[in-house]
């Protein structure tokens, strides 16, 4: 009676498993609504524009747009106590958009700021990126309660999951002390507003090219420290022997130039820089590949549970065929 008991309430497990409902999780497919009708008071007004055209959503910045894989956008105007705010949301197809994104519009003199994965402020300005969504908010009158009220807006959003919502991890290649300043790109147009030393002809962005480019200042002048990275290993070293090339051609002898490569990276320190330096920056960028090893993950005989309680099966038979087969040895 115990054996039957025990496989029926493994029946039962598995049976339950079976019909168990599945947790779902709200992915950000594009094609929820952007902005809330409403958060901590503040009621969206009837004047909001949603549109997929690059150019409406920001004429002047529509081809940065779209090397950052635009896809939709939002503008509304929102009203509480007689106060008004402004925002305007701008949809990526990943997080690397909306990262790029942040980066290009952030301009000189804005303050970090704490909100969502990244954010900064100036006045009654305030940008933040969340996954794959870049919004700015322009206050008409800040007060003690805007950061929170933002960050209530911030629960309304949409978010991004799985391998989309990563964000990029070049940056991460720079030291630490230039990752305040430094300022990642997709393409030529994003690129360009880096100012690197770096020609945006010469990175080729057609490559599928990604660089992030921090800008600094030493005793003798300006400099930058651009790193590049390239999709695999092989056209790292193709651009690597073009930068060389172009190391060779610089007319003002006056700026340094250091060009190193490590896998699919190149890194570049080029302005008014010790040669030292610029050879320790580069030598600080360092490629570690990530290496997966794929195991099957199909359910084999020894690990089948059903297997396992038809063998405790057999076995009792066995034992018990033992026990009467020496009871009678012994009896007789």
């Amino acid at each position: 009676m115990r054996l039957f008991a025990t496989i029926f309430l493994f029946a039962a497990a598995a049976l339950a498993q079976s019909k168990a409902p599945q947790a779902t999780t709200l992915v950000n497919t594009g094609q929820e609504p952007m902005l809330p009708t409403s958060f901590s008071g503040w009621e969206k007004q009837k004047d909001a524009v949603k549109s997929k055209d690059a150019n409406i959503a920001d004429t002047a910045n529509a081809a940065a747009l779209k090397e950052f894989s635009f896809t939709d956008s939002e503008s509304a105007t929102y009203l509480r106590d007689g106060r008004k705010l402004t925002l305007r949301a701008l949809r990526f197809n990943d997080t690397t958009g909306a990262y790029a994104a942040f980066d290009f519009y952030r301009k000189p003199g804005m303050l970090p700021y704490d909100l969502c994965d990244a954010a900064a402020h100036f006045e009654r300005t305030i940008i933040f990126r969340c996954t794959n969504m870049f919004v700015t908010a322009e206050f008409e009158q800040l007060s003690g309660m805007s950061a929170s009220e933002l960050r209530n807006l911030v629960k309304t959003l949409p978010k991004l999951s799985g391998s989309r919502a990563l964000p990029p991890k070049l940056p991460l290649y720079l030291p630490d002390e230039f990752l305040a300043a430094a300022r990642f790109s997709s393409g030529p147009v994003s690129f360009a507003k880096t100012e690197s030393a770096v020609p945006a002809v010469l990175a080729d962005f057609s490559l599928d090219t990604e660089a992030v480019t921090a800008n600094f200042n030493t005793a003798d002048g300006s400099a930058s420290f651009t790193v590049l990275s390239y999709p695999t290993p092989q056209l790292a070293m193709m651009q690597f022997k073009k930068f060389e090339a172009w190391q060779q051609s610089q007319a003002d002898k006056a700026r340094v130039t250091e060009i190193n490569r490590s896998g699919p990276l190149v890194s570049i320190v080029s302005g008014h820089v010790t040669a030292g330096y610029a050879r320790k920056l580069v030598e600080k960028v360092n490629y570690q590949a990530d290496v997966t090893w794929n195991q099957n993950t199909f359910l084999s005989k020894r690990d089948n549970i059903g297997n396992l309680v038809v063998n405790i099966i057999y076995l009792s038979f066995i034992i018990c065929g033992l026990a009467i087969v020496s009871g009678i040895a012994f009896g007789g």
